[in-house]
């Protein structure tokens, strides 16, 4: 079953470095897009997973959702980086999660452009390209950290950006990839030490935080009661070792 999700995210990824003609619309602001090749790339996902598990629900970005239930459930992001695929910056990932008893048992990240497959099978650990990855060592005075700015959720620009600032004057520096999926799967390889961001939906986490977990690491996404209902929530990850530290300081 991983082969074959891998199979379909690398797919898509071809698709992405295609870079066909697109339309990008905005969606609810002018902060939240979408373009064709979402939609496009969500339909693929789709029709592909369905071969694999006919009777699985699907929970996708580009769609309306339920709940999260017990039953066999891919949590996709056709793509997850939507403005930097907008603007050609190319940092974008195809994330694909399969659940079951609201567990994800496989994820699979794949960022194209660097050609970075990460990919997760519970209790089996975790992998870059076919080799087992891990977490890193260091302490939150030596750790470089990754970020999301929640750029749909502008309303709480002042509680993310204090909260930035907390984290940038205790770590070494900061990063935003633009990417959610990426920078998890970053802190789930050792490029990175932590990641934070205030407002996430569960697809663009979905995926890395298993690849997280068999790593080594820690995901928390708190609020679980609105995680089941796919509202978005904070979300905290890490080495594990800084996770305490981390989380103090984006209390």
């Amino acid at each position: 079953m991983l082969e074959e999700i891998k199979k379909i995210a690398k797919e898509v990824g071809v698709m992405f470095l295609q870079r066909e003609q697109f339309e990008t619309v905005a969606k609810t602001t002018n902060h939240n897009i979408v373009t064709t090749m979402d939609v496009k790339a969500q339909a693929y996902i789709i029709q592909q997973c369905q071969l694999l598990l006919p009777e699985a629900l699907f929970i996708a970005e580009e769609q309306d959702n339920q709940i999260l239930t017990d039953e066999y459930t891919w949590i996709i992001d056709p793509l997850d980086g939507t403005m930097n695929y907008a603007y050609d910056y190319c940092c974008s990932t195809v994330s694909i999660a399969l659940c079951k008893n609201k567990e994800v048992i496989y994820g699979v990240v794949y960022h194209p452009y660097l050609d970075h497959m990460y990919a997760a099978e519970k209790n089996k650990g975790a992998t870059l390209n076919g080799k087992k990855i891990s977490v890193s060592n260091n302490e939150i005075e030596n750790a470089l950290l990754a970020i999301g700015t929640s750029p749909y959720n502008k309303e709480k620009s002042a509680k993310t950006f204090s909260r930035l600032q907390k984290l940038f004057e205790n770590c070494r520096d900061i990063r935003r990839s633009g990417s959610a999926a990426f920078d998890i799967c970053c802190v789930a390889s050792g490029k990175v030490d932590g990641f934070y961001e205030e407002v996430l939906a569960i697809w663009d986490y979905a995926a890395a935080s298993l690849i997280l977990s068999e790593a080594g690491g820690t995901l928390v996404a708190y609020e679980v009661a609105l995680l089941e209902k796919l509202q978005a929530v904070q979300v905290v990850g890490s080495n594990t070792k800084i996770q305490q530290a981390l989380v103090s300081l984006v209390k």
